[in-house]
């Protein structure tokens, strides 16, 4: 596959199953079946994790959907900021994730995301990003198929993201140390 030909969303992190890829394997499927709709491939960026046979299976079964998913295993820094500069919008539909790395990775590129409204990612996304409910398959489907099916409403995303002054690690660092002993007021 070519990727600087072919239009992709992109998923990054531990393909495990605290990551909900099985459901959003299931939305993605219901989208290529969807008449009209210009879908774009789903690229998984990462490395195996546990628990996930379930998706193994259904890629297995179904030819990696027909050919609509891709795996980048194990990229490196290099190719992970390649994917991220050029892929349409990426998803992060986790049952839990303790902050959201790739949330915030995604909005540093400008790209916006498709998130699972639960645990910190709310915190990460604020208005920037498509929510969906990580127990939904249609709820991640609709969320998906929006920035998909509605391009400028993506864009306007990606607006708010280049008008908002993101946190770097910087701003993560001076918090911490703020609230070390010995650097309280």
């Amino acid at each position: 596959m070519n990727l600087t030909k072919t239009p992709y969303v992109l998923v990054v992190g531990t393909m495990e199953s605290r990551k909900n890829i099985w459901s959003l394997g299931q939305a993605w499927q219901r989208l290529t079946q969807d008449p009209g709709l210009n879908v774009p491939k789903l690229v998984f960026a990462g490395k195996p994790g546990w628990y996930n046979g379930d998706f193994k299976d259904l890629m297995s079964a179904t030819g990696n959907l027909g050919g609509w998913v891709q795996f980048a295993e194990r990229p490196s820094d290099t190719e992970l900021g390649f994917l991220y500069e050029n892929c349409l919008f990426t998803a992060t539909v986790s049952f839990y994730e303790g902050w959201g790395l790739p949330i915030g990775e995604s909005l540093s590129f400008g790209k916006t995301a498709v998130v699972a409204r639960n645990s910190s990612m709310p915190e990460v996304g604020v208005d920037m990003v498509e929510y969906c409910d990580a127990h939904s398959i249609d709820s991640i489907y609709k969320a998906c198929h929006r920035l998909i099916a509605d391009p400028e409403h993506r864009r306007a995303l990606e607006q708010k993201i280049s008008e908002t002054t993101l946190r770097t690690w910087d701003d993560v660092a001076d918090d911490i140390e703020a609230i070390l002993p010995g650097n309280r007021p």
